[in-house]
């Protein structure tokens, strides 16, 4: 646990919540592991735009499933545009402590939401047993410095962008509690000027969108 390494992270995290408003894109690959132990890899793509403290919408795109995520800071809405059914639920609070709820009480999680967590009480540094410096590297023609960190049941690498504006541009997740040890892989591209506006993130039900209750993780 080299403490340089965790106040970095820890920085970089604070450095995320200074932002007033942004887009930000990733390239995800996921690794899933079937019944028979096999490890498939499915490829997208995720879009944040963001205010703070309290706006997002979150676009998922990948080989087997599209959703779209809608905060306005008074409900969240989970929306599956190619099948046409959406879910709401009334929430209010900070875009972090939202998508934490989300994922306790309705085990639906939703991906980067690390962004919002890093260097806060719920961030998890209290469980990471290791963290180092592995080096320097470029990713996307930017100088980062590599780190790489390790907790029960899961190793976790972050890129983070060097001088004044420590943007995390690449995450790697281990999840190594399984044999097979799947991973989820993320290349980010952040626009700092990107001012996206309020009807965004209030979801709008298209023609033949149909209303489902998201139920909650007890009964599920």
């Amino acid at each position: 646990r080299d403490p340089a390494v965790l106040e970095r992270v820890g920085k970089m995290g604070a450095y995320l919540r200074t932002l007033k408003s942004y887009s930000v894109a990733a390239q995800p690959a996921t690794d899933e592991v079937t019944d028979a132990g096999q490890k498939l890899q499915f490829n997208g793509t995720v879009e944040y735009r963001f205010v703070a403290p309290d706006k997002l919408k979150a676009m998922v795109r990948n080989d087997r499933k599209w959703r779209d995520y809608y905060y306005d800071g008074k409900t969240i809405t989970q929306a599956a545009p190619r099948i046409q059914y959406y879910a709401s639920v009334p929430m209010t609070g900070s875009v972090g402590d939202v998508l934490g709820r989300l994922s306790n009480d309705y085990d639906v999680d939703v991906p980067l939401a690390d962004l919002f967590l890093w260097g806060t009480a719920d961030g998890g540094e209290a469980a990471i047993t290791s963290a180092i410096l592995v080096g320097t590297a470029r990713i996307g023609g930017i100088e980062c410095d590599h780190f790489a960190m390790r907790q029960p049941g899961v190793d976790w690498q972050v890129w983070v962008q060097k001088g004044a504006q420590p943007l995390p541009r690449k995450i790697v997740i281990t999840t190594t509690e399984e044999p097979e040890q799947p991973q989820y892989s993320a290349t980010l591209t952040w626009n700092l000027n990107a001012r996206p506006v309020a009807w965004e993130f209030t979801f709008q039900p298209a023609e033949g969108d149909q209303k489902i209750v998201l139920a909650p993780a007890a009964a599920n």
